[in-house]
């Protein structure tokens, strides 16, 4: 089992003549002080027969397992599919605690201007007003409003939170064009629209780099899975 964090591009390939089967789970995680827990802790690769392997597969299996039902998938599936997702966020956070002595200390202060900077990204970002993506928010005069310098801001947030605050709007909008996406009656033109591009066509270019897939193609995943 291999656990990627945002932003770190990565490729695979299959080496056995019988090929193979593999599961995803894709998933945000906005709590600060879990975040700089993962990034500090650094625990990527979970090799088969460990303890920890063994701790995330009683959960990724009762995924994999909903995912492989032919049935239709209900409101109830989607509960218990999210019911799943945190007993995974709880798994992690024990692995992390463990380790957590052998790490280097990150101060109280640090992450609550973290946060501070995180919050304040999340009420600018508003993607029903409108607002060209060219007048976008600018995230140094947003940390300096804040009380602390750019450099300072910028430094502890990606201690924090393993990304940089440039990524992490990234993160609410490509969250944000999912949810947007997923709405087949809305056209896709009104989706670039309400998030702030004034053509389709840059839209499409942004998140196909943010998700290898045009926003069609992944409309159409979300109508096939």
């Amino acid at each position: 089992m291999i656990l990627i964090p945002p932003g770190c591009k990565h490729t695979n390939r299959c080496i056995s003549e019988k090929g193979m089967t593999y599961f995803c789970a894709h998933f945000s995680v906005d709590d600060p002080l879990f975040r700089q827990q993962m990034v500090r802790d650094n625990h990527v690769l979970f090799p088969a027969g460990t303890e920890h392997n063994e701790s995330l597969r009683r959960v990724l299996d009762q995924w994999i397992e909903m995912a492989d039902r032919q049935s239709e998938y209900t409101t109830a599936d989607r509960f218990r599919s999210q019911a799943l997702l945190f007993e995974l966020m709880g798994v992690l956070a024990r692995m992390v605690s463990r380790s957590e002595e052998r790490n280097e200390y990150v101060a109280p202060t640090s992450v609550q201007y973290a946060k501070a900077i995180a919050e304040a990204i999340k009420a600018r970002f508003d993607p029903h007003a409108g607002v060209p993506e060219e007048k976008s928010l600018r995230i140094e005069e947003l940390i300096a409003s804040i009380g602390i310098s750019p450099g300072y801001g910028l430094e502890v947030f990606r201690k924090v939170y393993g990304i940089s605050p440039r990524q992490y709007l990234s993160e609410l909008k490509l969250n944000e064009a999912k949810v947007l996406i997923g709405q087949p009656e809305l056209p896709l033109k009104e989706v670039a629209s309400i998030l702030g591009y004034s053509h389709l066509s840059h839209f499409s270019r942004q998140f196909k780099r943010w998700t290898g897939m045009s926003p069609m193609q992944y409309r159409q995943s979300l109508s096939h899975p």
